[in-house]
């Protein structure tokens, strides 16, 4: 019966891969340790341990927990702005967001610098967190008013939206096989959070306390994307790639056209 599950196992495994960014970080050792990401990533797990509980429903995060700390819309908070980020609901919750955070984080992190990105990371969930309370607050998502939004998926969508417009050259792999460049998937990934949080305003009956936020991944993308424009991040990335076809035009031994990119 296991070799059944495993063949299974195998089969399903491309479908449920995260995109793998395919970029080589530019920074190695001690400088280029993502000291920040970690530490969230720990942080994040540490919090989750201290807040959940075992029961019928399998571990999920004290109800007391969750009302206390989390962001609820009809009476929001600085605080709770701030503290929603480290809360999740479940294993599976933590589990997917932290991943997408160790995938990608990195990658920002060196480009903005450690103390900028943990800013950027914080707003990014900030302005996540307000467009869900705004959209809660107007008729078409008042059944959301009262229910707490935990997660750091809208922090993560901020890092996911910069990495697209810093990285726009990168691919990701996806399905394990397939290598695409980031601004497609991740801009679909939009596309995909933008139609859903759609369907939520039409049909607000929808919403339930343990739907996903997706205005709150909406919102996450667009401060990523958008903050990249006074951040210069276009510049970064214009150098980079210009160096790196520079390199390329050297190994092909195209001497006129490495000169042109330098």
């Amino acid at each position: 019966m296991w070799v059944l599950y495993l063949v299974i196992f195998l089969i399903l495994l491309p479908l449920i891969a995260p995109p793998i960014p395919q970029r080589k970080r530019t920074k190695h050792g001690w400088d280029g340790l993502p000291f920040i990401t970690i530490g969230l990533v720990l942080t994040n797990l540490l919090v989750f341990l201290a807040t959940v509980e075992h029961g019928d429903h399998g571990t999920v995060i004290r109800e007391s927990v969750a009302l206390h700390w989390g962001l609820i819309p009809h009476h929001p908070t600085l605080i709770t702005l701030l503290t929603h980020l480290f809360l999740h609901s479940s294993w599976e919750h933590i589990f997917f967001n932290m991943l997408f955070l160790l995938l990608f984080g990195p990658h920002v992190e060196e480009a903005l610098g450690r103390w900028e990105y943990l800013l950027f990371y914080i707003g990014g969930g900030f302005m996540a967190g307000l467009l869900h309370v705004f959209l809660a607050s107007t008729p078409m998502m008042s059944a959301a008013r009262d229910a707490p939004l935990v997660g750091a998926s809208g922090a993560i969508a901020a890092v996911l939206g910069l990495f697209a417009v810093r990285f726009w050259r990168a691919k990701l792999r996806v399905f394990l096989f397939f290598n695409i460049p980031a601004v497609y998937v991740i801009g679909f990934y939009t596309l995909t959070e933008v139609w859903k949080g759609v369907q939520t305003l039409l049909d607000n009956n929808a919403l339930s306390g343990d739907s996903v936020a997706n205005w709150a991944h909406v919102g996450g993308l667009f401060f990523g994307g958008l903050i990249a424009i006074p951040l210069k991040v276009k510049n970064d990335s214009r150098q980079e790639y210009t160096l790196e076809d520079a390199e390329t035009a050297m190994k092909d031994n195209r001497l006129t056209d490495a000169v042109n990119h330098y």
